[in-house]
């Protein structure tokens, strides 16, 4: 089958027929119109719809993303709530980020078929930040390599997508909610997200002992 030709102006499409091409024009504003069946150019359609439903035409639906309060159907998700108010109780972990939720979260990662050396790699970022932390760097000189997981984990779930694991979105969410909390300064980082990620491969660990 012959490839269609395109073209890129009516003048162009004019001279390959050979020909004059009938043109027909918006009944409103004048606009020619690209398909002769309708009478209304889109700008002029758009307003009569407005008109008749006396507000905006409705817009399309947001992209739909595991969030953490709102997952898509029976999709793994994280705990409702998560992160709300961060890590800490006053000067202590909150004690759900050391048993109850962690578990909930590997449970997550496990029925999403997170594998056990993809979560380890991140565990295994964070904890080199923060060995360069306890070898005296400035928080400010570490933090770059906080921020740059999400980058890091958006490649993790963009590879996913491509092999038609969708599933993955939630490590994306995992990762972003902690690093708003872990990049705000070296207590949240050092004493809030490790503990509490080392908590989560634990029990990965735990349910996926051969990754």
């Amino acid at each position: 089958m012959a490839e269609q030709r395109k073209f890129t102006s009516l003048e162009e499409m004019r001279a390959a027929l050979g020909g004059e091409t009938q043109v027909t024009n918006c009944k409103n504003c004048g606009k020619a119109l690209k398909d002769p069946k309708f009478t209304l150019c889109w700008d002029c359609n758009q307003q009569q719809m407005q008109q008749r439903g006396g507000g905006a035409p409705p817009q399309s639906a947001p992209r739909q993303e595991f969030r953490r309060d709102a997952p898509a159907g029976n999709a793994p998700r994280l705990p409702a709530n998560y992160l709300k108010d961060g890590y800490f109780d006053g000067e202590n972990l909150r004690e759900e980020l050391i048993n109850v939720q962690p578990l909930q979260i590997a449970e997550a990662f496990a029925a999403m078929r997170l594998t056990t050396g993809q979560l380890r790699r991140f565990y295994a970022h964070a904890r080199f930040a923060s060995q360069q932390l306890e070898g005296g760097a400035d928080f400010a000189a570490v933090r770059p390599a906080i921020l740059e997981m999400v980058a890091h984990a958006a490649g993790t779930v963009g590879r996913a997508n491509g092999n038609g694991n969708l599933n993955y979105e939630l490590f994306l969410d995992f990762i972003k909610a902690n690093v708003e909390w872990a990049a705000k300064d070296r207590k949240s980082f050092m004493e809030g997200f490790v503990p509490h990620f080392q908590c989560i491969v634990a029990y990965f660990t735990y349910l996926k002992p051969k990754g």
